[in-house]
């Protein structure tokens, strides 16, 4: 609503297409929220729109700092938790062989 609703940026024809095209649908209006998680093709999106509203940086810069972030966040949680998992694994196999030896 807040960029739908605006009036620099629907008076302009190239955002309003902009708009309408990244947002005419719910699944489309998810497939562009997508490329936030992605981080794809994601300033095509909001450049334009940052250079007609300049206080739209406050609205795009968290979210694609909320959102890349988290998403790294869980990919490395999951990485370490089996590089974790693996060691452990490791660690017993080697005490046990160790004790095959005494």
């Amino acid at each position: 609503e807040m960029i739908n609703m605006d009036e620099a940026i629907m008076g302009d024809p190239s955002l309003q297409e902009l708009v309408n095209e990244r947002f005419y649908s719910v699944p489309r209006a998810m497939l562009t929220l997508m490329s936030y998680v992605t981080m794809d093709s994601l300033s095509s999106f909001y450049e334009p729109m940052v250079n007609a509203k300049p206080l739209l940086i406050l609205y795009f810069v968290p979210i694609i700092g909320v959102v890349s972030i988290a998403t790294m966040n869980v990919i490395l949680a999951n990485l370490l938790e089996g590089a974790f998992r693996s060691l452990e694994s490791d660690r017993e196999l080697y005490l046990a062989d160790k004790r095959k030896a005494f």
